[in-house]
């Protein structure tokens, strides 16, 4: 089932009254979404779990505010795109490489050193 048809069965879930099986149905989408890379769905959550965080308290809410929250980082995370391993990058703080031109080799024993650094760590030549 497309993310953006789980997300309208949500919205109907919700306007039931029925709060904790849309919130279900919502993060359904929202992992269907990541695998589509498809945006909209996971705005559309947002959305929702906003509405029924407003709509309801204890944990329902508790869970809407977590639903919320997941997707707007997903989606500022990763700069409007939908991508696993930006958010997964986001939400965990997994490991971030360095950009490939922030080091150089050194010109005397070719080991990989930062780019602006004055002497090579590994053999002490005096750089420029």
């Amino acid at each position: 089932m497309k993310a953006a048809d789980q997300v309208a069965l949500a919205r109907a879930e919700l306007e039931a009254g029925r709060p904790k099986p849309a919130l279900r149905q919502a993060w359904d989408a929202v992992q269907e979404a990541m695998r589509a890379h498809d945006e909209g769905p996971v705005r559309d959550a947002e959305l929702l779990a906003r509405d029924i965080a407003e709509q309801t308290d204890g944990s329902a809410r508790a869970d809407a505010e977590k639903l919320a929250a997941y997707c707007s980082a997903l989606l500022d995370g990763v700069g409007g795109g939908v991508r696993s391993p930006g958010l997964l990058d986001r939400m965990f703080g997994g490991m971030r490489t360095k950009p490939i031109d922030d080091r150089r080799p050194c010109p005397e024993c070719a080991e990989s050193i930062k780019a602006d650094a004055k002497v090579c760590r590994f053999c002490g030549h005096r750089l420029r």
